[in-house]
């Protein structure tokens, strides 16, 4: 995982440097997950990183920009989420509420939980999270390699279909010309650089 953000890192900053940036005129980038997309497909809300530390994220504060005008500098569309991170010591999920537009802590009783689950794992493998049951909603974070199964009551039954994680997404952006629109856009979730 740590090679691969490397490599994103260089390809993203690369490409940025490619595309015709003066010396003295670089903008900045920034990092989060995908908490929104706009109907028209126009827009994305990003759960920014404010920590910026791939091992350490810190997901606290929520922006929404504009998709980049080029088509050539717009990676996947991301795929939204509210589910933040699982915290299995507190027995707690930390979810984004869209109406206060801040991530809350869910106090939950976890009924099953697994560490150290890739992505390649049978359990998770070809599937698309969250998977609900009569008694519980099993969630998934790949980040964290964490997969659970809640009991599924109260809250968590209301937001069962939005607790899947969102898209860790990557932009470009010139905040003194305009900071609400991306020039660069990748996908960080969705985009492969090892693959042949």
């Amino acid at each position: 995982m740590k090679t691969r953000n490397m490599l994103l890192t260089l390809v993203f900053g690369a490409g940025i440097c490619l595309s015709g940036c003066n010396l003295g005129d670089f903008g900045e980038v920034e990092q989060g997950r995908c908490v929104g997309v706009s109907a028209d497909g126009k827009t994305v809300s990003v759960l920014l990183d404010t920590a910026k530390n791939p091992k350490a994220p810190e997901y606290t504060k929520v922006a929404e920009f504009a998709f980049p005008d080029d088509p050539k500098e717009m990676g996947p569309e991301p795929i939204p989420g509210n589910l933040v991170a699982i915290d299995l010591e507190k027995k707690v999920l930390k979810i984004f509420n869209p109406a206060t537009k801040a991530v809350e802590d869910v106090k939950v009783e976890f009924t099953d939980s697994r560490k150290g689950v890739g992505s390649s794992d049978p359990a998770v493998k070809g599937k698309k999270f969250p998977v609900k049951a009569d008694k519980g909603v099993t969630l998934y974070s790949e980040a964290q390699k964490i997969l659970v199964t809640v009991k599924a009551d109260g809250d968590i039954a209301a937001k069962a279909d939005t607790l899947n994680c969102g898209d860790i997404v990557r932009f470009y952006y010139k905040p003194n010309v305009d900071k609400k629109k991306m020039l660069r856009f990748m996908n960080v979730t969705q985009t492969n650089i090892m693959k042949k």
